[in-house]
């Protein structure tokens, strides 16, 4: 119940992009932090399997990540998002159980002059396998939508924007009893099978 349950963070504070890759966290319950239970930003390859995620503001917030992991967890009760993540390329999400959150998954792009600066390849979210995950009971399953702010606000039109987010696969999903499965704002629209 503190800030956050588990915290990553590959950026320092003047900018520069540090190591924060290839960790495993299993087993783990970070339930009731009142803001992130699993925050892994500006990292890669970390992989969180058969953690539990419940009653805090998000889940997981994976932003500006790489190549990370997320399987078998149990992400629910969320106020804002299960999984959160702008700008993350290359990630997959596969045989979670999500349910009762405002946003199942929110992927968004968002242009940040200092992060593209830090980590370019970030430039929007792209890549990603959401897939044989249990989505039940959510406000809205699964969003992807471009140039946010939190996923869910439009960026001023001032605002540069961002490569349109793409490559995004769901298969083989269990959607049951979300208000709205699947929103597709601005992207490329993703291949559902």
């Amino acid at each position: 119940m503190g800030g956050d349950g588990f915290f990553l963070a590959g950026l320092r504070p003047d900018w520069v992009h540090v190591p924060c890759d290839a960790n495993r966290f299993e087993g783990n319950d970070a339930s009731y932090s009142p803001n992130i239970a699993f925050e892994a930003t500006f990292s890669s390859a970390n992989v969180f399997v058969n953690n539990i995620a419940h009653g805090g503001n998000y889940g997981f917030w994976l932003g500006f990540s790489t190549a990370n992991r997320l399987e078998g967890n149990t992400i629910s009760a969320n106020r804002r998002a299960g999984i959160a993540v702008e700008n993350g390329i290359d990630c997959v999400v596969e045989q979670n159980t999500i349910s009762g959150n405002a946003y199942g998954i929110l992927l968004w792009s968002k242009y940040v002059a200092a992060f593209v600066q830090a980590v370019p390849a970030n430039d929007t979210s792209r890549n990603w396998l959401i897939a044989a995950n249990q989505l039940i009971e959510n406000e809205v399953a699964v969003r992807i939508a471009a140039d946010q702010d939190h996923g869910v606000r439009p960026l001023p039109r001032t605002t540069p924007r961002c490569p349109l987010p793409h490559a995004h696969t769901l298969r083989a999903n269990r959607f049951h009893n979300n208000r709205e499965n699947i929103q597709a704002r601005g992207v490329e629209p993703p291949l559902i099978d």
